[in-house]
């Protein structure tokens, strides 16, 4: 659609600008995900993530991470999470650790969660600690699990405070 616009920075701003547009829509932030997002709607999200808009990247990999409208493929999620992750993106590096992960390479999604949470990312703890209790890509330890879930528990992560009562009981 914006094939007649040459301009690269022209066509990442039009990108942006239907992106504040679904955000800012209040019918559209009331019904679920699967109602306010479609086809066209991921051509254009494509189109921005071609041009190298981190948000475009992101919503495009979720959306092939989920399979929302699209078979879920998390190879094709990966890439996206990845090229963001690569500007230093601590979701993406948390995202690309989760694909990681789906695909059983532990020791790498380990590395990945380890800088995602390095920067903040709660789920980043709550994942970094299902790799301890599990022994995935780290050496099993249960007090270090324990140690991540209350990290992430004690700033609202719900997932990790299930699994901490779990390991408590």
């Amino acid at each position: 659609v914006f094939s007649h616009v040459t301009d690269v920075c022209t066509r990442v701003a039009l990108s942006l600008v239907n992106s504040v547009w679904r955000k800012a829509s209040k019918v559209a932030s009331s019904q679920p995900l699967t109602l306010r997002f479609n086809i066209e709607m991921l051509e254009w999200y494509k189109k921005g993530a071609l041009h190298g808009n981190t948000e475009c990247e992101m919503i495009v990999g979720c959306v092939y991470y989920h399979g929302v409208l699209v078979k879920k493929d998390i190879d094709t999620a990966s890439q996206y999470f990845e090229k963001v992750a690569a500007k230093g993106d601590a979701v993406a590096q948390n995202s690309v650790g989760c694909c990681l992960f789906e695909k059983g390479r532990y020791d790498e999604s380990f590395k990945w969660f380890t800088k995602a949470a390095a920067q903040g990312i709660i789920s980043a703890d709550c994942n970094l600690g299902i790799a301890y209790e599990h022994g995935c890509g780290v050496t099993k330890d249960i007090p270090k699990a324990l140690e991540m879930y209350t990290k992430a528990a004690e700033k609202g992560d719900d997932l990790a405070a299930k699994f901490l009562r779990k390991l408590t009981k």
